[in-house]
């Protein structure tokens, strides 16, 4: 997903144009069953904070943290973000 098509995500889940972006998406034990979450690293289920989001090959990428497995950040590609997107997992806090 490129960052234009990411920031109208965005706005469609409630974040105003200039407000910083900090979404928040639910993994479930179903979703990391998806081929998408095999071959990265590790993910386990629950509930996600956005932390960073950066760019990977021109598409939206990001590191994310898990609020019950303390302060553990993982890494979700652009792959993932199409999935969660597609899935429309993405909410405003």
């Amino acid at each position: 997903m490129k960052f234009r098509k990411f920031a109208d995500l965005m706005v469609k889940v409630g974040f105003q144009e200039d407000e910083p972006i900090a979404p928040v998406f639910t993994l479930t034990k179903q979703d990391l069953q998806q081929s998408v979450f095999r071959t990265g690293l590790t993910k386990v289920a629950g509930n996600y904070h956005v932390v960073s989001i950066w760019s990977q090959g021109g598409s939206v990428a990001f590191w994310a943290k898990e609020e019950k497995s303390g302060n553990s950040l993982f890494s979700f590609h652009k792959e993932e973000v199409d999935f969660l997107a597609k899935k429309n997992k993405f909410k405003k806090t």
